[in-house]
């Protein structure tokens, strides 16, 4: 079914409406069916115009978002405030070894969650490392408060 406008949305319940009144013993399914409406829509429509008498004025009824009111991702201050705590400790030496840790003190948090609060607070960032050879590697890694990051060659 193509995406239909709020005065549709109205005027297609009131005509399956008028017509239930009409024809009390034909199926709800098979008006629906008539009309091309899936039921589970006019359902919810006249379930929010039920709700809302107010629409029936107005002759229309509003798409409703089905997003939660909630953002499932966002994260609460107090866990923003313990990733960067933990980023303070000095025996954490990644992201990962952070994510660990508040995994067990019971927080759930994944290592992307934990690589962006530490990213927005400037705690982590490209790193610059010396390995066994002597050359510069350039990777992302936890910034140190007390370390000057090593430059570039």
């Amino acid at each position: 079914m193509k995406k239909v406008s709020a005065e549709e949305r109205y005027a297609l319940v009131a005509k399956i409406d008028r017509h239930r009144r009409y024809f009390p013993t034909q199926k709800l399914d098979s008006i629906c069916h008539d009309l091309n409406v899936p039921p589970s829509n006019y359902r919810r429509w006249k379930a929010i115009l039920d709700a809302h008498p107010e629409y029936h004025a107005l002759k229309m009824i509003p798409e409703r978002s089905k997003r939660p009111h909630r953002l499932a991702r966002q994260v609460s201050q107090t866990t923003q405030q313990q990733v960067i705590a933990e980023a303070h400790q000095p025996h954490h030496t990644s992201a990962n070894s952070i994510k660990k840790q508040l995994n067990e003190d019971g927080v759930v948090i994944g290592t992307a969650k934990v690589i962006k609060i530490l990213e927005e607070e400037g705690l982590y960032g490209t790193i610059y490392r010396q390995n066994a050879q002597g050359d510069y590697i350039k990777k992302r890694g936890l910034l140190r408060c007390c370390e000057k990051p090593l430059k570039g060659p």
